[in-house]
């Protein structure tokens, strides 16, 4: 079933939860339980993202932050 999903979202990063859902024959419970904690991914700007950031990634966030300041 995690395979099925995550197939999908690579083939299509705007796949809603509800269209996985329905192909794979899953609660919506399921669907963000494999999407978000199994798979490691994010909702962001409609597309399905790995949640993990590189150490340059939070480097240059923690900048721009402290530039707002």
């Amino acid at each position: 079933m995690i395979k099925q999903v995550a197939k999908i979202a690579l083939e299509d990063h705007r796949v809603s939860v509800e269209d996985i859902v329905s192909n794979v024959d899953i609660s919506m419970g399921s669907a963000h339980t494999i999407l978000y904690e199994d798979l490691k991914r994010r909702k962001v700007s409609s597309k399905w993202i790995p949640r993990i950031l590189t150490v340059d990634n939070k480097v240059l966030r923690a900048v721009e932050l402290l530039s707002r300041g």
